[in-house]
């Protein structure tokens, strides 16, 4: 079907899916991302409260701190999978605009995923070089 004799409807539809597909896809990439870095910084600030403290086993405030700190961690970690939840069900909503789409026009892959899966992996690239820029190598305490 060409552009020309689709319904402005179906356009509007197709490019709300597109900019919706392009954005779940760089968000979703977004998120593994930060999940990574917070994982690390968590993890190499549980080392450092580890190391101190078996240096100075004695130290109440180190292991008061271990203690806030594991608790916060379990926290984060609770977040982090209620927000993994989120992700998912905001895919089964885009999926099923997509199987509705897919009724409609039997050109989908071409018409709607490649032009947001370009979009995402431009905007993706994008995010890399400016955190190639500026995240440090290392979240060392």
């Amino acid at each position: 079907m060409s552009s020309l004799a689709e319904p402005p409807e179906r356009k509007a539809l197709k490019n709300l899916l597109i900019k919706l597909k392009a954005k779940s896809l760089e968000s979703e990439n977004r998120y593994t991302e930060s999940s990574k870095d917070l994982g690390q910084f968590i993890g190499e600030i549980y080392s450092k409260v580890r190391d101190l403290l078996q240096k100075h086993p004695e130290d109440e405030n180190l292991k008061d701190f271990q203690t806030i700190w594991i608790s916060l961690s379990a926290l984060m970690g609770l977040h982090a999978k209620q927000v993994a939840s989120t992700v998912e069900d905001l895919k089964l909503y885009i999926e099923a605009l997509e199987d509705s789409y897919r009724q409609l026009d039997d050109t989908f892959e071409k018409a709607v995923y490649e032009p947001a899966r370009k979009q995402a992996e431009a905007k993706i690239k994008e995010q890399e070089e400016l955190n190639k820029r500026t995240k440090p190598d290392s979240y060392r305490v």
